[in-house]
């Protein structure tokens, strides 16, 4: 069997795997923690004596045992925070989970980002560390599209939902009973657990020297390979000009991510269907508008 036949996992920390409450939060927390089970979440004092918390997803566990139990898959964390603060999580994660020491690939963070270069998370970087893992056989998995939106990442990356009870943004807001019931349902990491399967089928069933002829040429999520894994559920059009992700659940979304959920109605080839009518009107509309401007 080929070396290359095995899948690496990169996943980002924050709203990802867990949510992270700081001290400065804190009391907001501790005002709502009563609706959340106690073995979702590990309250712990900082190096500053200050109560910090984090809370765990759903299923969270699930997914971590996939990994402990089939060796085609290994994780790695990569987060824009410090790279300390990854490795606390690192180690946050393996003590609750009973993982064996060498579970992450790697633990990397902000000090590893080459502002220079404009690329966050660079997957050329990991390519380059870990020669196993190319294209062919490695994803991130992120709740930012900004950290998927380049080159050397777009079509090996996986954006998911947000996982935030208070709030995807720095500042932690109060729990809402909408926002707590949504993330209490959430069911991200099964669906993932999913698609880790398909994709290793796919690459199991590939021959080996095929797998070398695409190693560094044909990414996970390249459009023919979410066809013959039959993924295209998951290939989900956004307003980035019209680009299409790989995405779970509805990813944190700006002015300049916007999801177009049936887009595939509306257009053909990226162009917006016109019918006869709306052609009609269009002409008059425009002979209107010359005929005002003179």
């Amino acid at each position: 069997m080929s070396e290359y036949k095995k899948l690496l996992v990169v996943f980002d920390i924050d709203e990802t795997l867990i949510h992270f409450i700081p001290h400065k939060y804190f009391p907001i927390w501790e005002k709502q923690k009563k609706y959340f089970n106690e073995d979702t979440y590990l309250e712990q004092i900082n190096e500053a004596g200050k109560k910090i918390c984090v809370i765990f997803r759903p299923h969270l566990k699930e997914m971590l045992d996939l990994f402990k139990t089939d060796t085609f898959f290994k994780a790695a964390l990569w987060t824009y925070s410090e790279k300390s603060y990854c490795e606390w999580i690192a180690k946050v994660l393996t003590e609750k989970y009973d993982l064996p020491d060498d579970f992450f690939l790697f633990q990397k963070g902000a000090e590893d980002i080459d502002e220079d270069v404009g690329i966050p998370k660079n997957l050329e970087v990991v390519y380059e560390e870990f020669p196993e893992y190319n294209k062919f056989n490695t994803i991130l998995v992120d709740d930012r599209y900004s950290n998927i939106n380049n080159e050397s990442n777009k079509e090996n990356g996986l954006v998911i939902q947000p996982f935030a009870p208070f709030g995807p943004e720095k500042v932690r807001v109060k729990l809402s009973v909408k926002n707590f019931t949504m993330q209490l349902k959430d069911n991200v990491f099964l669906h993932i657990i999913d698609i880790l399967n398909i994709i290793k089928h796919d690459i199991q069933n590939c021959e080996d020297d095929d797998v070398r002829m695409a190693f560094t040429k044909e990414p996970v999520f390249l459009e023919k390979r979410i066809n013959r894994m039959k993924l295209a559920e998951y290939y989900q059009t956004f307003a980035v000009k019209f680009k299409k992700v790989a995405s779970v659940g509805v990813p944190y979304l700006s002015k300049n991510f916007i999801m177009i959920p049936d887009y595939e109605k509306y257009t053909v080839g990226g162009k917006r269907k016109r019918t006869k009518k709306r052609k009609m009107n269009k002409k008059k509309t425009t002979i209107k508008t010359r005929v005002h401007a003179s």
